[in-house]
């Protein structure tokens, strides 16, 4: 697993948060990933990026004050939600069922084209 420095914008200009997983950033760190924190208008928050071969990068986030404990993983919003799931998994060591929530299976940049041409 290789750290990386956060994409400063996403190939295709937005990331949307396919899952989170039952585990918190402190249960991240336990095997080895390093959360950067910062903090934006809405809270703080924790975030850390892994590269992957298939997806390019994905972001592990947590904001201190969520209200579903849990850590979401975010990607480019044209990847597709069912590989960004399997890469993330594999690449943490973890089985599919470590998903709290995953999102609806359509890719966030479809559900905008729909909304737009309606």
């Amino acid at each position: 697993m290789q750290q990386v420095t956060p994409l400063r914008y996403w190939p295709s200009g937005n990331g949307w948060t396919v899952g989170i997983l039952d585990r918190l950033p402190s249960q991240l760190e336990s095997v080895g990933i390093v959360f950067e924190r910062d903090s934006d208008d809405l809270d703080s928050f924790r975030l850390a990026a892994i590269a992957d071969e298939e997806i390019d990068q994905f972001w592990l986030f947590s904001r201190d004050h969520a209200p579903i404990q849990g850590t979401e993983v975010i990607v480019d919003a044209a990847m597709d939600r069912d590989t960004a799931l399997d890469a993330v998994a594999r690449q943490l060591g973890l089985q599919r069922d470590a998903y709290l929530w995953t999102s609806p299976d359509a890719r966030l940049s479809d559900l905008v084209a729909s909304a737009v041409g309606s």
